[in-house]
């Protein structure tokens, strides 16, 4: 984790540092190409995650570096492993600690590897949800590390996320560390459980109690199911010395599956959970920076857009205009219908045709899920033709390209116009030269104005 902290904070340094520099338009265009084109020549797709194309980019950079100070190991997974292990080894050595004189007592132990774990497992979960200002010495000093020097350029947002998953790291570790040592006392010690308290409790209500912690395994593991003849017998503070004679002491010994079933299935398993949670939570939290986040948007954007230039008489290299952009005539659902009669008609970000002739035929594509895109797309993969209606006024997007270059088949783009008028100049330069940059079998059809939409 330490280490993704440390690429992210680089990534949007470099960016920052670039746009400080003020690039030119021409700067910013080629920077653009060059991003498009480590995206093109990358394993990286449409279903890539935007923290995939930051670090593929990263990795491109000759002068990213990574410096980590000593203060990092406040941000080291391993760090609260370590702690959380010793934390563990001497919290359950001093509970289970036996003299011989008096039993462990299991109500102590318990309260503290049971009920305050599930207390510390409310108040993490509530920190998270609720982020109030302050949140204890230690959690102030990892934040402020976060905010230094070195972690200036980080996304704030995913402070939150981070803390969450070092809280859950140490619990882990804490656990793994209790039910070691509590394993090894076992085998190595003859260690006496039993239960006391000071309260008047009636030991009916407590064989319940006992009863109902073991529903999760009392069908499977009989030993760790505590009968109510032991439960009686090893209430040792009533015990005198008439009644001791006639108790097996090793009864005594027969707690330990109880307890250790207990860490495991309300401590344990809970906090690995919860761990997983928060690994699903920090990876949610650096996807929403990826795209809130200024710097790394402008990454993702770059890396994920198809570079379209937009060229006009005078540009350098183009002599004739009809090289890059012909004019689009115009035509209306009658058209359309008549000339591609057996089409499918994919209406990508816009709305279905009210015409009736294309009802069961049309589907609006790209405002969902990617892959329910692509599921549809290979139901069509042998129909053709495809005709595929898209707002012209908008400039092409590579998730487009992406689905477009699925069918090998001979497919067709019109473009929607906002108004009655036609498509301007440089939209349609712009439509052109996206179609030029694909392999696969598109041309451009013509220009449906909306206004015409309900013929």
């Amino acid at each position: 984790m330490t280490h993704l902290l440390f690429q992210l904070t680089d990534i949007c340094r470099l960016e920052r540092e670039r746009l400080q520099s003020g690039p030119s338009e021409a700067d910013s265009q080629k920077v653009a190409k060059a991003d498009r084109q480590l995206y093109l020549d990358s394993d990286l797709h449409s279903g890539s995650s935007q923290l995939q194309v930051c670090l593929t980019w990263y990795r491109a950079q000759p002068n990213s570096s990574i410096e980590p100070s000593f203060s990092s190991i406040w941000l080291s997974s391993g760090f609260y492993v370590f702690v959380g292990l010793i934390l563990g080894l001497l919290t359950m050595s001093g509970v289970i600690a036996y003299s011989g004189d008096n039993p462990v007592n299991i109500i102590y132990w318990l309260l503290i590897f049971v009920v305050l774990q599930w207390l510390m497992i409310l108040f993490s979960t509530t920190m998270a949800i609720v982020r109030p200002q302050r949140k204890g010495v230690i959690v102030d000093r990892i934040a402020a590390i976060l905010r230094s020097n070195r972690f200036k350029d980080l996304p704030s947002k995913l402070v939150s996320s981070v803390l969450f998953k070092m809280n859950q790291w140490m619990a882990v570790s804490f656990l793994i560390g209790a039910t070691l040592t509590f394993l090894l006392a076992i085998i190595s010690q003859d260690i006496a459980f039993g239960w006391a308290t000071t309260l008047r409790v009636d030991t009916d209500q407590f064989i319940q109690v006992i009863h109902v912690l073991t529903w999760p395994w009392q069908n499977w593991w009989i030993d760790a199911v505590p009968e109510a003849e032991l439960i009686r017998q090893t209430l040792f503070f009533r015990i005198t010395d008439q009644d001791s004679l006639t108790i097996d002491p090793q009864l005594y010994g027969h707690w330990w599956p109880f307890l250790i079933a207990c860490l495991v299935f309300y401590s344990l398993i809970p906090r690995l959970i919860l761990l997983a949670i928060s690994q699903l939570v920090f990876l949610t939290a650096i996807e929403r920076a990826c795209t809130e986040n200024s710097y790394l948007n402008n990454i993702v954007r770059r890396m994920t857009s198809a570079n379209i230039v937009m060229a006009s008489p005078s540009s350098e290299g183009i002599n004739d205009i009809d090289e890059v952009f012909n004019q689009l005539p115009t035509i209306s659902w009658s058209d359309i219908k008549n000339t591609y009669s057996n089409a499918r008609l994919l209406c990508w970000r816009t709305e279905l045709p009210s015409a009736d002739e294309w009802t069961g035929l049309a589907y609006v594509i790209g405002t969902g899920d990617y892959t329910d895109d692509i599921v549809m797309l290979q139901e069509f993969t042998n129909e053709t033709p495809l005709l595929w209606l898209v707002p012209g006024w908008e400039s092409p997007l590579a998730e487009l390209k992406d689905l477009l270059s699925l069918n090998t088949q001979p497919q067709f783009i019109v473009l929607q116009s906002l108004s009655s008028e036609s498509l301007s100049e440089a939209d349609q330069i712009s439509w052109n030269l996206f179609v030029r940059s694909l392999t696969s079998a598109v041309n451009l059809s013509g220009i449906l104005r909306q206004g015409d939409s309900d013929d």
